[in-house]
């Protein structure tokens, strides 16, 4: 339901913006809809990620379908990440060569931008509301994202005042490149942790220590190999041999292995764990 309401709210603010920026003809009302149409982009993907998550693995996907998570956020840091560059073009050729249009409707763009920021207050009150009720992770990263989205509209606020009531139509050229660096700068997060995924990249190293410690500290653990994790979208995959005493029962091995694999679950929630027992001493070639 949040994620539902979070979307129509943004709609809305995008609508506005659209309308406001067709009005005013504002390039920090234009940046401040492509900011937006970051938020709403943002937003679909957790609502396909909370829907993707409620769907098992099936015969053709047997690790799930968490990597779509992974290609729509690369898709959309591309594409956003190119939107910001084409906006810095556009607001430094304004700068150079102003339009007094900005001067005329500046007081619509300060009314879009108030309704704009209402309803992102709205989506934020909400969403802590629900997030302090079902302890979503997905949920609170989302409403830290429209804290910030709440001050960039603040920002582009003062931008279009400025460049309004102290007739310096510049100034609204110089909001827009500064909120077009932040699109870029969000773009490229998102991009940076997409492209790990895709590419199988390791956890983060203090999650892997955490694994590492869990092992160590059981004490029929004669050692381990093949530490290999990944992400696929917000899923963690581990997998690892363990070296374990020759003479152990196959059943005392299992047990050994479920209670690492607990343990890691209660640090690393969700993760799917792989453990392969070895008999300690037999030569292996290990491949990392």
């Amino acid at each position: 339901l949040s994620t539902y309401i979070t979307v129509v709210g943004v709609s809305l603010i995008i609508l506005a913006k659209a309308y406001g920026w067709f009005a005013t003809e504002s390039v920090t009302i234009l940046a401040s809809l492509v900011d937006s149409l970051l938020d709403i982009c943002v937003s679909i993907m957790n609502l396909l990620a909370l829907h993707y998550a409620l769907q098992p693995a099936d015969h053709q996907h047997r690790f799930g379908h968490r990597k779509v998570e992974d290609i729509a956020v690369f898709s959309q840091a591309v594409f956003f990440i190119l939107s910001g560059l084409c906006l810095i073009f556009t607001a430094v050729k304004r700068f150079f060569y102003p339009n007094d249009q900005i001067l005329i409707s500046g007081k619509l763009g300060v009314e879009i931008l108030i309704f704009s920021i209402i309803i992102t207050l709205i989506i934020v009150v909400f969403q802590y509301y629900v997030m302090n009720r079902s302890k979503s992770h997905i949920i609170e990263a989302d409403s830290i994202h429209y804290i910030t989205d709440f001050l960039t509209n603040l920002a582009a606020i003062i931008g279009i005042v400025i460049a309004t009531y102290y007739q310096m139509p510049m100034f609204d050229s110089i909001t827009a490149i500064a909120i077009s660096i932040y699109i870029i700068f969000n773009a490229v997060k998102l991009f940076r942790r997409a492209f790990n995924n895709l590419m199988d990249h390791e956890l983060a190293e203090d999650e892997r220590q955490v694994i590492i410690e869990i092992i160590k500290s059981h004490d029929k653990i004669n050692g381990f190999h093949d530490l290999k994790t990944r992400y696929a979208g917000t899923k963690p995959f581990i997998q690892f041999h363990l070296e374990l005493d020759p003479n152990m029962t196959l059943k005392d091995a299992h047990v050994i292995a479920i209670e690492v694999e607990h343990k890691i679950l209660d640090k690393i929630p969700n993760a799917e764990i792989i453990v392969h027992q070895d008999p300690d001493g037999v030569a292996e070639e290990v491949s990392y």
